[in-house]
């Protein structure tokens, strides 16, 4: 699956200083991964790999450890793009991955 949004595609949802790249590159090896064979359209696909690159983005955006009012703010946009991505991930598998418990495994030498 190509990636399907741009750094100006991002930049027009979140108000951000922080190179974008990353976390686009990000959604778009957890949506190949976790939704390419989901049967979401193109469409939906685009608009999940926007509100999970600014989802991603904003989880590591330097104002969180600023002014408390900005921080807020940024915490209130991190669980918006969230709920954006869980809007259009209709089936749920984003966030079932996300909250999978792992068994532990332990290596005896």
């Amino acid at each position: 699956m190509p990636q399907l949004i741009a750094e100006a595609d991002v930049q027009a949802v979140m108000q951000t200083n922080i190179a974008l790249q990353p976390f686009i590159a990000s959604a778009v090896v957890l949506t190949e991964t976790l939704l390419a064979t989901a049967g979401y359209t193109e469409a939906t696909l685009t608009q999940i790999q926007l509100y999970l690159s600014a989802w991603l983005a904003c989880s590591r955006d330097p104002r969180v450890s600023e002014a408390r009012t900005d921080a807020t703010s940024v915490k209130r946009d991190l669980v918006a793009y969230w709920d954006l991505v869980q809007l259009y991930d209709t089936k749920g598998l984003l966030d079932e991955a996300l909250h999978r418990k792992r068994a532990a495994t332990f290596d005896v030498f």
